[in-house]
């Protein structure tokens, strides 16, 4: 069974995992992929406006939200409702993903006129981004002094006649997205697996660094690390997880987080 299939919110199949010990411990990390995009939009462009929202412990979907409202002259309540920080979700999401007027569309149900509009007031307030637009038959490449823009001159550089060009993750790992439209998601999403995989290693070894504990790693599914603890032990594990699994390059521009949830009974139930 390849449980990285079971869909996060899958209550059934969970039912199916129980710890052997006492405890089950899920670390899960927090916004990773919207954190390590800020990282790559101040350490690469010098835009720092992403970065310092997390600093601040600032939700980055209800800034964005916020901006795009007060660009667009709309109205908006304090705090936001959820629907209004709808649009910094899809705006950011479009942005990470390598979507844009459809994408809108679809999320926020609007016309293509209004998505047009949206789409054009996040990139005027995000312009170092890198603005691409997704038309039938039309596409504008990105500027090079912009992230996305930089993204594909790297790749560009890089190609052979014999061989495709590549990016390279935070952790060494080369990539070869298949559009250049996708270079920006394959190299957060690549990233984010490499911190995945970097802090499973770091546990184990913690883990096995201290032969007095019984506790032990069971699984991992998507960005979330799964611990079979005894209850003797649950508070101690849980302190010392998030150095294990954040990174020292990353949390010199901003702070990685992560969200413990732990159950005694099977993994569905875990709070």
């Amino acid at each position: 069974m390849n449980i990285q299939n079971i869909p996060r919110k899958d209550k059934v199949v969970k039912q199916a995992f129980y710890p052997k010990l006492d405890v089950l411990v899920l670390p899960d990390y927090s916004q990773i992929e919207y954190r390590l995009y800020a990282w790559y939009m101040a350490v690469q462009i010098g835009d720092e406006r992403a970065a310092e929202t997390f600093r601040e412990g600032k939700d980055l979907h209800e800034e964005q939200a916020r901006r795009i409202h007060e660009t667009m002259g709309w109205e908006f309540e304090t705090p936001l409702t959820d629907a209004q920080r709808q649009y910094g979700k899809t705006l950011n999401f479009a942005a990470l993903y390598g979507g844009g007027i459809p994408t809108i569309v679809r999320q926020l149900g609007c016309d293509r006129d209004t998505a047009r509009a949206i789409y054009d007031a996040f990139h005027e307030d995000n312009p170092l981004i890198g603005r691409w637009t997704w038309e039938r038959g039309r596409q504008r490449e990105p500027d090079p002094d912009t992230l996305n823009g930089q993204i594909v001159q790297t790749i560009r550089e890089r190609e052979t006649g014999s061989e495709p060009g590549y990016i390279t993750t935070l952790w060494g790992r080369h990539l070869h997205p298949e559009e250049h439209r996708k270079a920006l998601n394959a190299l957060i999403q690549g990233g984010a697996a490499d911190l995945m995989k970097q802090g499973m290693v770091n546990i184990h070894e913690w883990l096995a660094s201290e032969p007095e504990l019984r506790s032990h790693t069971v699984l991992s599914v998507h960005d979330e690390v799964g611990l079979d603890c005894p209850e003797e032990e649950v508070e101690y594990v849980c302190d010392s997880l998030l150095p294990l699994m954040s990174d020292p390059r990353l949390e010199e521009i901003l702070p990685i987080e992560i969200d413990i949830k732990t159950t005694r009974e099977s993994w569905a139930e875990a709070v």
